[in-house]
């Protein structure tokens, strides 16, 4: 009431009332804070949710233990048929040696190449030590153990049917003979080793760590067969938890990798997204159509495609990308990059051809299935945003500012009028003030009373 009286005093008796004053300042601040956030919205950066990723980090680069010293080597002869029946006792520790410290990715480090047999058989003393590797139909194998320690000895039968001879310090795991495997490791010699039922195997000798279960290479495949599909099975669980690397598998995908984009995505194409409850419960209407699919990525991770990367089509590692919506599991499969996008934030569009239904078990231990997509483009999808939105948020700006403005406005006026009427009334207290007997201004003489008849006549004798 204080503050009240002496803002009245100071207007000339009258005040802004509290609630005038506050819907001032509440709009004011509305009006700062909404051009505050639209200032943000609009600006050049990234679109909220989509926050630039920091660039993943580098591995660091490893350095093989493995060192061959062609000093070591140079004693090794191969150029008669005694010499290629004589296997030299020092560079081979010595390459058993070095075949003990490879770990996986070494080779390739090394500078790992397909041998050339016919390079490899007619005197390539420049070669020896090199890292090598063949990929043909195991023939036999057979561990030994002697002085040297453990290790197994095999012949390798490459696509021209030629022999290849190999020595392992590890024993395959879960390989037989009449299966396609991979054998690299260094070179030493050509080299006419001795079979188990005592014939000859002549060939290029191989010392390495470990053969690992492959597949012939296959051409790229441009064009799908009718029959492509025949032999796909996935309509009950116990066919849909097969393994997915199946020829069929491998065929499809070097199908949408080698293929022109246009040709798999035709300009005129209407490429419909297909929910993964659609595909699961469909699966056969559906495989082998191009379509997108969406959902938002659960989990992503880059994995060897095939047994340690081997594969029909060489490409060592593929993207694995698990989308999940409302409407069912996607389980994408591409060659492209998936680093930049974030787990249980980011909802990508996956365009592709659909193959067939995988049975898995998830994390609670129950069977779950997922719609495999083979991808040939993956992207973040960004939602375009409601045009609306932005003239509603410019509409109640302005009704808020032509408020503001007409309070504020209003307020002006009333002061102003305050104000002329309290020089008015200001100037009225001085022209009363200044009119005789008003509010103390000076009055009229006044004259002395007569004396009564009492008192007698001034300078008579009592």
């Amino acid at each position: 009431m204080d503050k009240e009286r002496i803002g009245a005093a100071a207007t000339g008796g009258k005040s802004i009332p509290n609630a005038q004053r506050r819907i001032m300042a509440y709009s004011g601040a509305l009006i700062v804070l909404i051009i505050f956030y639209i200032m943000k919205g609009s600006d050049s950066g990234p679109e909220p949710g989509l926050m630039p990723v920091a660039p993943p980090q580098q591995p660091k680069e490893s350095v093989s233990l493995a060192k061959v010293d062609p000093d070591l080597l140079s004693g090794v002869r191969d150029g008669t048929r005694d010499d290629r029946a004589l296997l030299e006792n020092v560079p081979l520790d010595h390459l058993l040696a070095q075949a003990g410290l490879l770990v996986y990715g070494d080779l390739e480090q090394l500078g790992l190449q397909r041998g050339d047999w016919m390079e490899l058989t007619s005197g390539a003393e420049q070669r020896r030590g090199d890292a090598l590797y063949v990929i043909g139909t195991l023939k036999w194998l057979e561990p030994l153990r002697d002085s040297r320690g453990y290790r197994v000895r095999a012949e390798i039968e490459d696509e021209d049917g030629r022999s290849w001879n190999a020595i392992f310090v590890t024993e395959p795991y879960e390989l037989n003979p009449g299966d396609v495997v991979k054998a690299a490791g260094f070179f030493l010699k050509h080299y006419d080793m001795l079979r188990p039922d005592r014939s000859t195997s002549s060939g290029p000798l191989l010392v390495g760590e470990e053969m690992l279960r492959s597949a012939f290479r296959i051409d790229p495949v441009t064009t799908l067969r009718d029959d492509l599909f025949l032999r796909v099975r996935d309509r009950n669980l116990t066919d849909a938890s097969r393994p997915i690397d199946t020829p069929e598998f491998y065929e499809l995908l070097s199908y949408v990798t080698n293929v022109p984009e246009d040709v798999l995505f035709p300009p005129g194409l209407d490429l419909r997204e297909i929910p993964a409850l659609s595909l699961l419960s469909n699966t056969d209407h559906y495989r082998g159509e191009t379509m997108r699919v969406s959902g938002l990525l659960a989990y992503a991770q880059k994995v060897p495609l095939g047994p340690r990367g081997e594969n029909p089509l060489g490409v060592p590692f593929v993207w694995k990308l698990w989308l999940s919506s409302t409407r069912g599991i996607s389980l994408v499969i591409t060659f492209e990059s998936a680093e930049d996008f974030i787990a249980r934030r980011d909802v990508i569009d996956a365009d592709g051809i659909y193959f067939r239904r995988y049975g898995y078990e998830n994390q609670r231990g129950n069977a779950q299935m997922a719609a495999v997509l083979l991808a040939r483009r993956i992207e973040r999808y960004v939602h375009p945003g409601n045009p609306i939105s932005p003239m509603v948020i410019w509409s109640i700006v302005g009704v808020i500012a032509a408020g503001g403005v007409a309070l504020w406005l209003g307020a002006r006026s009333d002061r102003a009028s305050e104000s002329i009427a309290r020089q008015k009334r200001v100037a009225r207290q001085k022209k009363l003030a200044a009119l005789p007997g008003r509010l103390g201004g000076p009055g009229p003489e006044k004259r002395p009373s007569p004396p009564g008849p009492a008192a007698g006549e001034p300078g008579s004798p009592t």
